[in-house]
């Protein structure tokens, strides 16, 4: 009898036990932006730090008292990021279950484009429309007032290939004044099949919404991830309106409960890895949030995306601002430099183990010449007897490597350890000189350190303005190479029209296409003294043990 007592009351224990657990399930609530602190999530901290600094590169002048001022200051330092924290917009009525907060900037004192970025809290994703819903009523934003930086949400500049704030807000967001169904108020079948999932995969904190231009292009594809690296710099920077003791985003903590989604079908490519720094769980696609989740009620998977960011166009970029301005005083870039060094670091490139190689360089030091081998536009005629020339010219004390490299061929990791190695970097125009973000500057004397050597087809030599033919002509690997403490020099190159095809054919010729001559005297020559200046200042420093 006794054993029957007890066996009754561990029976009732247990089942009180699964009705509690059972109950917990059934009456899980979305929990947007206001719940979220109740909410313990295995990849959440606690005690964290009220506010995180930026790198000090961005403040390293400030402290000193010695900030350089004018555009370059403006567009390349943290200038450029507080600017965007306080310029902020708020596009819901206060109250709202939902908010959008926009920040804005104006780069261009000529052009009445304004670029932005958004956070949106207490986002819903649903099914049926492939939406993120957002209950928010609006704000009266429709007053225009473009010298205050405040625009209509609908106004937001538009950008090339389909990118930006605006088109993901029109093609991926949906906003409503009524509140989506909340998971209480749902069948229980398909409650049962919610609990499962959250108790079975966390949903992350924050989503980054991307939409990518493309895949293939490096000079594209990193403006986008550097546009992306100073949206969350400015969210580290932003007080949280709902408590401003806190940023709107915690680096490195809310990073741990990120996760990046593409909306785009482009392929991956060879850069798909750089959203990784952001996000510590792994990308997905918009079309793979739908998979599983067919409940076929709206707003069910509302604890997919409590916060979503929607960050800076590629397009936006300030580094687009530099193609056609010859810029001698833009020396001064730290949001440049810090992003090079982020990326560095992120493929463990930069750092202890570096410095150590670089001491070796020192001891050894052999100039690395590497030729941009391009394969398929604007190649270079007799590409291989110049560059033996070149090896003839150059005095036999000099140890000179020269590699012809197809960044192409090489995982992007591999190319970013080539271009760091590199001394010289030589190049018909094109998106392969980007490479030289990563290579090695020297702080203290821009002329110094690594360099770079543009063949530059004869078309980008004049400007392009209504057809007129003023200006220095396309600079923008110029004024990156100045930004980065790097040499430049650039070699006027002929462009070669096919000898077959008919006229017509001809006609669609162009610089992207032709492929590209040069005197051997004149290539031989400014890249023989390009090695050797590089080479004394190796010299230089060897002597002088630094």
């Amino acid at each position: 009898m006794a054993g029957r007592r007890r066996q009754a009351v561990s029976a009732i224990v247990l089942g009180f036990f699964l009705s509690v657990l059972l109950l917990t399930h059934l009456t899980s609530q979305p929990y947007t932006s206001d719940r979220l602190p109740k909410w313990q999530s295995p990849f959440r901290e606690t005690n964290i730090p009220s506010v995180l600094p930026l790198p000090l590169e961005y403040s390293q002048c400030e402290s000193e008292g010695e900030c350089p001022s004018g555009i370059c200051t403006d567009l390349f330092s943290a200038n450029y990021i507080r600017q965007l924290v306080n310029n902020s917009q708020s596009y819901c009525e206060d109250g709202a279950p939902s908010d959008i907060t926009c920040f804005h900037t104006k780069i261009d004192s000529k052009s009445a484009r304004i670029d932005s970025f958004c956070i949106a809290r207490g986002a819903h994703f649903d099914v049926s429309s492939t939406k993120y819903i957002l209950t928010c009523p609006r704000r009266d934003d429709r007053k225009e007032d473009r010298a205050g930086l405040k625009i209509p949400l609908e106004r937001m500049h538009r950008y090339w290939y389909m990118t930006g704030p605006i088109y993901i807000f029109t093609q991926f967001i949906q906003l409503e004044a009524k509140a989506p169904l909340a998971p209480s108020d749902l069948p229980a079948s398909s409650r049962g099949s919610l609990s499962t999932y959250i108790s079975s995969s966390p949903p992350p904190r924050f989503q980054l919404l991307v939409k990518r231009e493309g895949c293939a292009n490096l000079w594209h594809s990193l403006m986008e991830i550097w546009s992306t690296s100073m949206t969350f710099d400015a969210l580290r920077l932003a007080p949280d309106p709902k408590n401003p003791e806190q940023p709107l985003f915690r680096h490195p903590f809310d990073s741990q409960d990120t996760q990046v989604v593409i909306l785009d079908d482009h392929p991956d490519g060879p850069y798909f890895d750089l959203w990784k720094m952001f996000a510590q769980r792994e990308p997905v696609r918009l079309k793979d949030l739908l998979v599983g989740q067919q409940f076929g009620v709206r707003a069910l998977e509302a604890e997919m995306a409590p916060n979503i960011i929607i960050p800076l166009a590629g397009g936006s970029n300030p580094l687009w601002q530099n193609d056609w301005v010859d810029r001698p005083d833009c020396i001064y870039s730290p949001t440049l430099q810090v992003f090079a060094r982020r990326v560095l670091e992120f493929y463990n490139i930069v750092g202890p183990e570096a410095e150590i190689i670089a001491q070796k360089d020192i001891i050894n030091p052999a100039i690395t010449l590497t030729f941009i081998d391009r394969r398929q536009t604007r190649r270079l005629v007799n590409q291989t007897a110049l560059l033996m020339a070149l090896g003839a010219a150059v005095p036999e004390f000099i140890q000179l490597n020269i590699q012809a490299v197809d960044f192409a061929e090489y995982p992007f990791d591999e190319q970013l350890r080539i271009a760091h190695a590199t001394d010289v970097l030589v190049g018909v125009h094109g998106a392969g000189l980007t490479h030289a973000i990563f290579m090695k500057g020297d702080t203290n004397d821009w002329t110094g350190g690594g360099v770079v050597v543009e063949l530059q087809p004869e078309a980008l030599r004049s400007q392009w303005d209504g057809g007129t033919h003023e200006g220095p002509g396309h600079v923008g690997f110029k004024n990156l190479a100045r930004m980065l403490a790097l040499g430049y020099r650039r070699i006027a190159v002929r462009e070669v029209v096919p000898a077959d095809g008919d006229d017509e054919q001809k006609k669609n010729y162009s610089w992207q296409t032709n492929d590209v001559a040069v005197d051997e005297e004149e290539f031989v020559g400014v890249l023989s003294g390009v090695v050797q200046q590089v080479w004394e200042k190796r010299q230089r420093a060897s002597l002088s043990g630094q």
